[in-house]
């Protein structure tokens, strides 16, 4: 068993042949050969790390698991920003976007954005008026802009969720008071509905257990849950929207046993406990949920387990569940963040201790069939820094043109995922007709249908029966915009 990466712990947080159609043709095949050559490419991870590098303040990081390959990109620096505890996120673009916990002009945080290259862009700082102290990451809304949160700042100094304009002004759109919850430390999705969906950790009735929420992009806030304890409590991470449309997520704490749950809720706010987790199952997750290509949610455990390490469990949508990785010392233990999955199929995440010579963590792939990979021992070395702990997620990026690799985004629900006959796209795009056309690759990027369709609705069925099993890239292209997507035939 090898180890991609251990890390080494700073600080410690808190729980016509027109122009224009030239154009279009240009984009088209640029992005069938962004497939072609991404299926061809090695799988690049990318991701960042709150201490370390040229001033010990943060790194953002990328590494090559199939070589056992990390560099750093860039090193953060007071002025740029300072210790980044979220997640990058590629906006559309092709920028990777992100925030760090404190540096910029006044030391309350920044939001930049970085090139595939590793030229970093400061586009704001939070000055604690406007905010202070983002713990999560950004989203990219279907208006272009980008939301996000801030634990601290605002006239309550409770935190605030904010818009920021592609140009970099930050506009608080919603002060934390209380009453609608307070201090919130995960990030937003943005639902199909096109509202921001989120939680707070602290506040929200008599329980201060912490908060669902719905949030327009102007501002228009509702509290669709109060925890109190019993159903869950103090959520730490944020939500993800299932393809059946419910939201998911999990508490640090609360439930049967005081030590989390894994929850379903609709966009009504009708809350459903499905999973109250204790020792054996794993307890005190910090992270999000994922949905995988199979229709499953996975995640993970900051303790608990045969190890007491945390554990990597998967759970359906109606709570059946299996710890499916114990951690312990060897293979990286206690995990804060979360997993994702790779258009390799595998799973990649991180650990915040354990794992070898420094102890500092790991990151690690997971295989569908169960096989557990402990990659190789880079990180302390590279990034010269004492422990620091892993919150966030890695990010996929093509090596070769420095994009994200495409998946379904808040503005595309496909269901089923992965599906046999019939797949159903419930698509937000932008046209002046009621007619486009999709496209579908396979990964070695042989395109295998290629059909018009009616987007009246914004919905569309699509008849995949024909195709073989596997997984497939597709978009959408109307005369205004495209939306691309993956999805799994089974």
């Amino acid at each position: 068993m090898e180890v991609l990466i251990t890390f080494t712990e700073v600080i410690k947080c808190p729980p016509g042949k027109n122009k224009a159609n030239m154009k279009k043709a240009v984009l088209l095949f640029s992005f069938f050969l962004t497939l072609s050559l991404a299926s061809k490419a090695q799988i690049q991870l990318w991701g960042m790390s709150g201490g370390g590098g040229a001033s010990s303040e943060g790194v953002i990081f990328k590494c090559t698991p199939s070589v056992s390959s990390i560099s750093t990109v860039l090193s953060f620096g007071s002025d740029s920003g300072a210790r980044p505890f979220g997640s990058l996120i590629q906006g559309a673009d092709g920028y990777m976007y992100g925030m760090t916990l404190s540096g910029g002009t006044s030391n309350d945080g920044a939001i930049f954005k970085c090139t595939a290259s590793g030229s970093l862009t400061t586009m704001a700082s939070f000055n604690g008026k406007n905010g202070s102290s983002p713990y999560g990451s950004l989203v990219q809304g279907t208006d272009g802009n980008l939301y996000g949160m801030t634990v601290n700042g605002g006239p309550f100094d409770s935190g605030e969720i904010f818009q920021c304009t592609p140009s970099g002004i930050i506009n608080p759109i919603v002060y934390f008071n209380g009453e609608g919850g307070i201090y919130p430390y995960g990030n937003l999705i943005q639902g199909a509905d096109g509202n921001l969906y989120g939680m707070t950790m602290y506040g929200g009735g008599e329980a201060d257990s912490g908060t669902i929420f719905k949030c327009t992009t102007s501002g228009v806030l509702t509290t669709l849950v109060n925890f109190n304890s019993r159903n869950g409590g103090f959520p730490y991470g944020s939500l993800i929207q299932g393809t059946d449309g419910n939201l998911y997520g999990m508490t640090l704490y609360g439930g049967a046993s005081d030590s989390g749950t894994i929850f379903k809720c609709t966009t009504s706010g009708v809350l459903t406990t499905l999973v109250n987790l204790n020792g054996s199952t794993g307890c005190y997750p910090y992270g999000n949920l994922i949905q995988a290509f199979d229709g499953n949610l996975y995640g993970m455990t900051e303790t608990g387990g045969a190890y007491n390490g945390g554990t990597i469990f998967k759970c359906s949508t109606t709570g059946v569940f299996k710890a499916i990785v114990d951690l312990n010392d060897t293979t990286g233990q206690n995990p804060l963040g979360s997993l994702m999955q790779a258009s390799d199929s595998n799973f990649y995440g991180m650990t915040s201790s354990g794992g070898g010579r420094s102890g500092s963590g790991t990151v690690f792939q997971y295989t569908p069939s169960g096989n557990f990979t402990v990659l190789d021992r880079l990180i302390g070395a590279i990034f010269a820094c004492s422990p620091v702990r892993q919150y966030g997620n890695l990010l996929e990026v093509n090596p070769v043109l420095g994009i994200n690799t495409i998946s379904t985004t808040s503005k595309t629900l496909v269901y089923p995922n992965p599906a046999s006959n019939t797949l159903n796209v419930l698509i937000d795009i932008q046209a002046t007709s009621n007619t486009g056309v999709i496209k579908i690759i396979d990964i070695t990027g042989k395109e295998v249908l290629s059909k018009n369709v009616n987007i009246s609705n914004g919905q569309l069925s699509i008849d995949i029966s024909a195709i073989a099993n596997g997984m497939y890239f597709a978009e959408v292209v109307t005369n205004k915009s495209k939306e691309a997507f993956k999805f799994v035939k089974e």
